[in-house]
């Protein structure tokens, strides 16, 4: 008995964060790419959670979708009008550009659809959240500048160079 109810709270839980999470992502005007890290870790625990058998549960098979869901939506990350997403796990993944204090974009990959732009941005609590995006520099800079106070610092790193050192 107590599983089941165990089960049924973890539904309404994960559902309420999809709708949240889907809410927010909705939101996003400047998408960064996609993480494939979150699909990864939820196979992983996927396989575990499968791994104890589903036996024809109906609540357990919405368990399973609903964790696979959130998994895929951990790895939607960007920019909105004045928030970032990040592509982490947990619940803080929308902040607010007035918690940011330094951003920092490195070029890399140049490829024939185009260049990768890794962004680094620093929280006042000096949490790093990185995103990468499609494009250039200057352009993903002219985004940032309408967006951030202008207190924000918004350095370029040299490719190559991905640390802050924070």
């Amino acid at each position: 008995m107590f599983s089941v109810i165990l089960i049924d709270t973890a539904n309404v839980v994960f559902f309420g964060l999809a709708v949240y999470y889907i809410y927010w992502q909705a939101k996003i005007d400047v998408r960064a790419n996609y993480s494939i890290t979150s699909v990864l870790m939820g196979a992983f625990f996927l396989m575990w959670l499968v791994n104890g058998q589903i036996g024809g549960r109906l609540d357990y098979a919405i368990f399973l979708a609903l964790f696979i869901m959130i998994n895929i939506i951990f790895g939607v990350g960007g920019l909105g009008k004045n928030f970032l997403i990040s592509q982490s796990f947990g619940l803080r993944r929308r902040i607010d550009f007035k918690h940011i204090t330094e951003i920092r974009l490195t070029p890399f990959a140049q490829t024939s659809r185009g260049g990768r732009v890794l962004g680094q941005f620093i929280t006042d609590k000096h949490q790093r959240i990185q995103l990468v995006f499609s494009g250039d520099v200057d352009s993903l800079r002219g985004v940032l500048q309408t967006r951030v106070s202008e207190q924000v610092s918004i350095e370029q790193g040299s490719s190559g160079s991905g640390s802050m050192g924070c």
